[in-house]
């Protein structure tokens, strides 16, 4: 995770399905490259869209920057 947090993010990929077995906590500080939570498959065509619009509800709460980006859209950095 790039930004700075994987809150939000828990409310479509559960954080507590551990592949690498229960010896491994649950780390919520990404790595903070960037200052904000890259939100994909908003308002897109994507299974996982619908619950995208509740992630994009927390970080508004929670005051957590962020950008949504639809299918097909990129972030280009210079």
């Amino acid at each position: 995770m790039l930004g700075p947090t994987l809150k939000g993010i828990h409310l479509v990929d559960d954080p507590y399905e551990k592949p690498y077995g229960e010896q491994h906590d649950v780390i919520w500080d990404g790595l903070g490259i960037f200052d904000y939570v890259i939100v994909p498959h908003y308002k897109s065509e994507h299974f996982e869209s619908d619950a995208i619009e509740e992630v994009v509800q927390y970080l508004i709460e929670n005051k957590i920057f962020f950008i949504a980006l639809r299918d097909g859209e990129i972030i280009v950095i210079e």
